[in-house]
């Protein structure tokens, strides 16, 4: 059974778009009620707008990365995820 690949509309040109710009490392062949499971593994980049067409739920592994997002063409929020090394 083929993986069906996470997708997005891209705001400026109401295309239907890949969610990343590399294919997953791995991707859940089996679908559990809907929900699709990807690992990839990505270099630093910056995506055009897009509005997902499902939930999500992203893990950065990285130090730190900036997030900027726009709920339901509301007002840009921005915010800087740093990891804390040590969990005491």
């Amino acid at each position: 059974m083929k993986s069906e690949q996470l997708s997005a509309i891209e705001v400026a040109s109401g295309n239907l778009v890949p969610m990343s710009c590399k294919p997953p490392i791995l991707s859940s062949t089996n679908h559990w009620n809907g929900i699709v499971v990807e690992q990839h593994h990505l270099p630093v980049f910056e995506c055009p707008e897009l509005c997902l067409q499902q939930h999500s739920i992203n893990i950065w592994l990285a130090n730190s990365c900036q997030i900027d997002w726009r709920l339901a063409g509301g007002r840009l929020h921005s915010t800087q995820m740093i990891r804390k090394s040590n969990l005491s």
